[in-house]
């Protein structure tokens, strides 16, 4: 009876499955990038949903799912919806108080996701794989890594300064992990060249190019046993495409002068909540004193 059901579930979560993906491939049309999209989406990541639902049957897939590619696919999609529910979460609970708990938990999982990524992709690779489907795999994972430094970037915006720095630590680390496991993947040379073909993606808007260009910056810096590579290959930016390199240029000054008043304005709205919360407390008291 047991064996039964689970098979019935299996068939209905593949039949369920099938169909929602048919509906999207008959329906998808493409549109030009908008140059005021910031945020990272499910569509951004090509995961298909963060549901319940999404994730249960994932976790069905890397289950019965041998080959170690298609398998660091789906534990890399598991990964991003991970943070992209945490994401959406603050963004409808600011002000939540088991948030940084919540933030917590999510933040292992993620780190745990990661290292099984990092580490079956490089068995993957030990075991001579279809160089065309690791080449495949390797152009999803720098640009699912690299979005994922943004949603933690902006993650670091929503929380308290305590939780905002171990989620910047947890962003360089993870930052620094990528450019290692690439550098055991391919050469330096080559992985430079994925990173400039990231950055002159032309499905990805002005913003996005400037804030991944600041990525690649910060990974230069983590990792300079690469920096050589990587400059040259900006170079080559600034030099085959003046308007796009002008371009993330520009984007870069909006955007950290976007970053600075955000900060600003979010110190200011803790000092304010803080001093409201003592008002309120020091009113309580005299109350209680009368």
């Amino acid at each position: 009876m047991l064996k039964k059901t689970i098979l019935m579930t299996t068939i209905f979560a593949m039949v369920f499955c099938f169909s929602a993906t048919v509906s999207a491939e008959t329906t998808e049309t493409v549109d030009e990038p908008e140059e005021t999209t910031l945020e990272v989406t499910e569509e951004d990541l090509d995961i298909g949903g963060t549901s319940w639902f999404h994730n249960a049957w994932r976790n069905v897939k890397i289950f019965v799912t041998k080959n170690p590619i298609k398998k660091s696919e789906l534990q890399l999609q598991q990964a991003s919806s991970q943070l992209l529910k945490i994401q959406k979460y603050l963004d409808e609970n600011p002000d939540d108080e088991k948030a940084e708990k919540l933030l917590e938990k999510v933040s292992n999982k993620y780190d745990d996701l990661m290292e099984k990524v990092n580490s079956r992709v490089m068995q993957a690779k030990e075991n001579n794989p279809d160089a065309e489907k690791l080449n495949k795999f390797l152009d999803k994972y720098s640009d699912h890594l690299l979005k994922h430094q943004e949603i933690m970037q902006k993650l670091e915006t929503q929380v308290p300064e305590r939780a905002m720095e171990k989620i910047r630590t947890q962003r360089e680390t993870h930052l620094q992990q990528f450019s290692q496991t690439m550098m055991k993947l391919e050469n330096k040379e080559q992985f430079a060249e994925r990173l400039k073909n990231t950055i002159q993606n032309r499905t990805s808007n002005a913003v996005r190019r400037a804030i991944q260009y600041n990525f690649v910056e910060e990974l230069q810096d983590a990792t300079p046993e690469v920096g050589e590579e990587i400059q040259n290959k900006l170079n080559e930016i600034k030099t085959e495409n003046k308007e796009l390199w002008q371009d993330i240029q520009d984007k870069k000054k909006e955007l950290i002068k976007d970053n600075v008043e955000v900060r600003a304005q979010i110190r200011k709205t803790r000092a304010e909540g803080i001093e409201e919360l003592n008002q309120i407390k020091n009113s309580s008291r005299k109350q209680n004193n009368q």
